[in-house]
Order: C-alpha cells, then structure tokens, then sequence
C-alpha cells in the first residue's frame, strides 16, 4: 500500500504537472486567477520596458489584456491549454496588440531573440521540464531583453497562503479547503526561492535575482537576456 506522502506526491504532479483541463481551466480562472493577478500584476508590469512581449502561460489572459491595454504593448500570449488560449483569443477580439498561441513553454514556437520582454505567472510548476522552459524563455528574448517569472513559493507557509486565500473570488467557506490543498499540492511542486535562482541562472540570464513578496507566498525571478 502506498504511504500517504507517496498518495500527496502522486497527487501534486497529476494536478500540477501538466496543462489544466476544461473544468481545472475555469475554476482557476473565477476562484483563483483574480487573486493572482491582484499580487502579480503589478510586480510584472513594472519590469516590462520593452516591446514585443511574449506571456507563457498565459491562462485566461488577464496579465496579457492587461499589458496590451494599460502598458500598450504587443503581447503574444502561450499556454498549452486549449480553453485558455480561447478564453484569450476571445477576450482580444480583434485587438492587433495581441495574439493567442497553443504551444508549450519547453518548445517555443518562435525564432531566437525575437521578444523585447517575456514573463510568465504562476505557470512554471506546470512545466513538465521547467529547466528547459526557462532557458527556452532566455532564448527568445532579445539581449537586454528583462525574463520575468513569478511563481508560488515552494517554501511557502500555511498563514502565507491563508493571506493569499483571502485576495481570491473563492467562497469564504472554500478558502481553508483550499488553503489545505494547495499546500499538499501546489507549494509541493513549486520551486524553492533557491531553486528558481538556479533555474533563472542555468538559463544564462545576467543579474539573475529572486524576490520573495512579503506575507504572501510568491516569489519573483527576474534576469536579462544576453
């Protein structure tokens, strides 16, 4: 019989390790996403300077519309997951500032050097190969170019994600559920303050740091293209 840290193991990496189906999509997307976005956003867009910009994992799009019409930048927006990238396309409409592409992180769909800036929020730990997803984000990236990575805190504590629980749209009923969750799951997956620095430093990017968000259970890699 398998234990129960091996049943949580198990768990974590078919909910976390793979792009989000259908249903997974739009729970994220209302419960979930709004409270993200509400801790992220600002961090991101404060360090993009540059355009085009390339946002992996993009989800629902929310960080990508967002981009396109406060900062008024071109956003190309990648995620793996088919409703999502609807939910993009569909929330652009016919906006040229942005575009919805289908591709995985480990395999952009796009030349060497051909983005002013990339970003991507809250979707490393989704990565099958995150090492390969970040070097495939410094690829793209022209020199100079800032790569930006926000993600959960692998390091993350129960009363960090309490606080994060209650910037989302989840029911206050849910929220302790959810708290219990996402620490057996989602901070199980995701890298270590540590371990994203070596990520952001294995891709080659220069000036390689990483932030952790005071009370709350982010982390924000940043490094420039060279």
């Amino acid at each position: 019989m398998a234990s129960g840290a091996g049943l949580f193991d198990r768990i974590a990496n078919d909910v976390c390790r793979r792009a989000f189906s259908s249903p997974e999509s739009i729970a994220y997307e209302v419960g979930i996403a709004p409270g993200v976005y509400r801790v992220v956003a600002p961090l991101i867009k404060a360090r993009v300077t540059s355009d085009p910009v390339l946002d992996v994992g993009c989800g629902g799009g929310r960080l990508t519309i967002d981009l396109a019409q406060v900062l008024k930048r071109t956003v190309v927006g990648l995620d793996l997951a088919v409703l999502q990238v609807r939910r993009l396309a569909r929330h652009a409409g016919r906006s040229r500032a942005v575009a919805a592409v289908r591709a995985s992180a480990e395999q952009l769909p796009f030349p060497d050097r051909c983005f002013g800036a990339v970003i991507s929020s809250c979707a490393l730990k989704h990565w099958a190969d995150p090492r390969r997803g970040v070097r495939e984000c410094a690829r793209v990236a022209r020199v100079g170019g800032t790569v930006v990575t926000a993600e959960v805190d692998g390091a993350a504590t129960t009363p960090e994600m309490r606080a994060f629980a209650r910037l989302t749209r989840l029911p206050v009923g849910l929220r302790e559920a959810y708290v219990r969750f996402a620490m057996r799951t989602v901070v199980e997956v995701a890298p270590s303050r540590d371990g994203l620095l070596e990520l952001v430093r294995d891709a080659e990017l220069a000036g390689p740091s990483v932030d952790k968000v005071d009370g709350l259970p982010f982390l924000v890699a940043v490094g420039t293209a060279r």
